[in-house]
């Protein structure tokens, strides 16, 4: 299974839909070597193909370390105090989204 398709299973069993009631945007999870952009809506999330970038950008060092974030392995806050989770500026809703997997 290549990166992006172990990526997109992490997202889509542990995604609480409960949490992202209140969240409407475009994300992209990078990881230096790839990508995966989806956006969340109300309950929902559907991966997306535009090829332009979202407004949300979530950085991360390896694909390892979004492994263990989506996982809950490590908790997405301590990633970020590290400096091994990084952001395009938008902060709130970078916790926000992360917070809607489990």
């Amino acid at each position: 299974m290549s990166e992006i398709e172990n990526i997109k299973t992490i997202i889509l069993r542990k995604f609480v839909s409960d949490k992202s009631r209140d969240l409407s945007c475009e994300v992209r999870i990078d990881w230096r070597t790839d990508c995966v952009d989806f956006r969340l809506s109300p309950g929902n999330l559907e991966f997306t193909t535009t090829g332009e970038t979202p407004k949300i950008v979530i950085y991360f060092e390896s694909v390892e370390r979004v492994s263990k974030v989506l996982s809950g392995e490590i908790h997405h806050i301590d990633e970020f105090m590290a400096g091994k989770l990084r952001s395009n500026g938008y902060l709130i809703p970078v916790l926000q989204t992360l917070h809607c997997f489990k």
